[in-house]
């Protein structure tokens, strides 16, 4: 992150009742400084990154998510530390999606 730093990308975020146009810090974003959509991602990057590490094309990028989540319960983090780092807005969500993994 040193080398390449998140960059400022103004975005609308319409999850609330209103639309509110926000700068949120992206870590990855297009040649041209905008957001990077999900779609563009699998299709330039994910799945030649999947073919090369030999994964089956079941394997999905969210599958990285619950991997990182199985690697913190594993090593012993907290609840919170795992509801944190996943941005789950409680910690019974975490423990919903995660408890069968390990106690928290």
């Amino acid at each position: 992150m040193t080398e390449f730093p998140p960059e400022g990308v103004e975005l609308v975020d319409v999850t609330g009742s209103q639309a509110v146009v926000r700068t949120a810090m992206l870590l990855f974003v297009r040649e041209d400084g905008g957001p990077l959509r999900r779609t563009t991602f699998s299709r330039r990057n994910w799945v030649t990154a999947r073919e090369q590490a030999d994964l089956p094309k079941t394997f999905t990028f969210h599958d990285l998510r619950h991997y990182y989540a199985s690697l913190l319960i594993r090593h012993g983090e907290s609840v919170k530390i795992v509801q944190s780092r996943l941005g789950h807005a409680t910690a019974a969500e975490t423990m919903d999606t995660y408890a069968s993994l390990a106690r928290l």
